[in-house]
């Protein structure tokens, strides 16, 4: 769990102690994952990576995976029309994998593990949320750069929200 190194991470009251003490309940929380079927570890990942991010409503991030992958942990995806390809049920684009191997020694093969991809799909939004703000904006641009895009992919996150209450 290097890649919650990144600056910001963890947040300010967290501090070194906060991170020791994710890093413990994540290697527990790994520990018992053996005796949990696969959907129900993924399911802990949502609220693991939502309360690690700072993320308020882990549902967010769950309308992620249900918009990139219908919730289903697909290695890789189809090829995209710029030549990328978004992996996992976070639907992380191939375009992250040079920031992510050279800032915290995440792979293409990390990327297959459900709870890597939510944790890394958590880390981008928290990213996004810094960037424009706690907002739709931030939401939109989990998937898109343009804003007419962001705007069109907030409106699919905002039904995929409404469909999980």
């Amino acid at each position: 769990m290097c890649w919650m190194r990144e600056e910001g991470f963890p947040s300010g009251r967290a501090g070194v102690h906060g991170l020791l003490s994710h890093l413990v309940v994540a290697t527990f929380a790994l520990s018992l994952t053996a005796s949990v079927s696969a959907g129900q570890r993924v399911a802990t990942c949502f609220e693991e990576a939502s309360a690690l991010f700072g993320h308020a409503n882990p549902n967010v991030l769950r309308a992620f995976a249900l918009q990139e992958s219908s919730g289903m942990c697909t290695r890789r995806h189809p090829v995209n029309t710029d030549g990328s390809y978004d992996i996992g049920c976070m639907g992380i684009n191939s375009g992250w994998l040079p920031k992510l191997q050279r800032q915290f020694g995440i792979t293409e093969q990390d990327l297959y593990d459900p709870c890597t991809n939510v944790h890394v799909g958590a880390w981008i939004h928290a990213r996004n949320v810094r960037q424009y703000g706690d907002n739709w904006r931030a939401i939109g641009a989990f998937n898109a750069r343009s804003e007419h895009k962001r705007i069109a992919y907030a409106w699919k996150i905002n039904s995929q929200l409404n469909a999980l209450r």
